[in-house]
């Protein structure tokens, strides 16, 4: 009797599965290979992509909460002398526009991204592949890097929210490719239409608005959204390719690559003065002892 119950129960996950997995793929994309797959699914290989981005910036949250030697709060600190936050006092060291998202201030700040990028992430992942979404992600993790460098020159940027709006936000892109042939269309719009108005109202209150502002990267945000929309039209499945759509592919991937290319020369070359900070060329290991003793 109990294994009965307990192959029911796993019969209903595995529908479950099945269904939040369709929710993702055009109806053209469920073939009988297709439904197959997805009825075999026991995720082994896992949905690698998102889940290895976890993982990791769990670890590093861990690592610096111990390096700092102090309780990490819901909002922060930030360790701020870390060679992967973003530091707009070192924009010389390159990387730091894509390894800013391994750093959080906080662990609200770390659970939130984490959940999201979980829940949405592996949804696309599970259907379109790994290396698409991870695409999609860490186009996001670079355009709101330069985004918010260009637009807030002298602050610093944690998390993974930039990836975690273009994975949001490729959702768009699959729908705007798919729209009559996917399930759920109506109510998939319906929850990034209300994910982008909150969004957009709560970075004016926040921005202009808020006695006390908050240190949200809300540029960052934006980059992210309008990267994952972009990219997702290039990248995600679709099969069914009409006229119209091949146009709309060669637009999106045209204005990702002159955003992202203008972005680059304007961090790079902007000719205004002092418009960026000067650059801090102390040793990291300096660096890391001033901060730590001059932390409370």
């Amino acid at each position: 009797m109990q294994f009965a119950d307990a192959s029911a129960e796993y019969s209903r996950s595995r529908e479950v599965l099945n269904k939040a997995a369709l929710s993702v793929v055009p109806r053209q994309e469920r073939t009988v290979e297709k439904r197959t797959y997805l009825q075999e699914y026991k995720c082994c290989p896992p949905a690698l992509f998102m889940i290895t981005a976890t993982l990791i910036e769990i670890a590093v949250f861990i690592y610096y909460a111990v390096d700092m030697n102090r309780p990490m709060g819901a909002a922060g600190p930030a360790p701020v002398y870390s060679p992967l936050i973003y530091n707009p006092y070192r924009r010389y060291e390159a990387w730091r526009y894509l390894t800013y998202a391994l750093i959080h201030s906080g662990y609200v700040h770390l659970v939130t991204n984490l959940v999201m990028q979980l829940v949405l992430g592996l949804l696309l992942e599970l259907v379109h592949g790994w290396w698409r979404v991870g695409t999609i992600y860490l186009a996001g993790v670079l355009a709101g890097s330069l985004s918010q460098s260009i637009t807030a020159p002298r602050t610093y940027l944690a998390g993974a929210s930039g990836g975690v709006y273009s994975i949001t936000y490729a959702h768009v892109g699959n729908l705007l490719l798919n729209w009559s042939e996917m399930s759920f269309r109506w109510v998939q719009l319906i929850l990034c239409l209300s994910l982008t108005i909150g969004d957009i109202s709560f970075a004016l209150w926040d921005s202009y608005g808020s006695p006390t502002p908050s240190n949200t990267g809300h540029m960052a945000h934006l980059g992210g959204a309008i990267a994952g929309a972009l990219v997702g039209i290039n990248i995600l499945r679709n099969l069914k390719k009409r006229q119209w759509e091949r146009y709309c592919w060669w637009a999106a991937l045209v204005i990702y690559l002159a955003l992202v290319l203008v972005g680059i020369v304007l961090n790079a070359t902007l000719p205004v003065p002092e418009f960026f900070p000067d650059d801090d060329y102390t040793d990291l290991a300096t660096l890391r002892e001033l901060r730590l003793k001059s932390q409370p």
